[in-house]
């Protein structure tokens, strides 16, 4: 998607984040990995929502979430959420 403008798609995906239904929260982190990049603001939209489904009850939920931080962690999103991270290393649930 070269030339085209992703930020629409982004926003969209980023509305999904009030949805407690798993495919919703698939779709999002879908979304984010394909049309995210890390030279925009967007990611700081994104932090909040990582650092809140990585305490998710489902396992899947937190993988998604972990490959989407993988995919496309930036610095300021890594000493943000390192402490979390390092929790989830310890934690049954990954």
């Amino acid at each position: 998607v070269v030339g085209i403008a992703r930020h629409f798609g982004q926003i969209e995906c980023l509305k999904l984040v009030a949805s407690p239904r798993f495919t919703d929260k698939r779709l999002r982190y879908l979304g984010i990995m394909l049309l995210s990049d890390k030279n925009q603001d967007v990611l700081t939209l994104i932090t909040n929502p990582l650092k809140n489904d990585m305490n998710h009850s489902n396992m899947y939920v937190v993988g998604f979430e972990l490959c989407t931080f993988a995919n496309i962690a930036s610095e300021e999103m890594l000493r943000d959420l390192a402490n979390e991270i390092e929790k989830l290393l310890d934690s049954s649930n990954t």
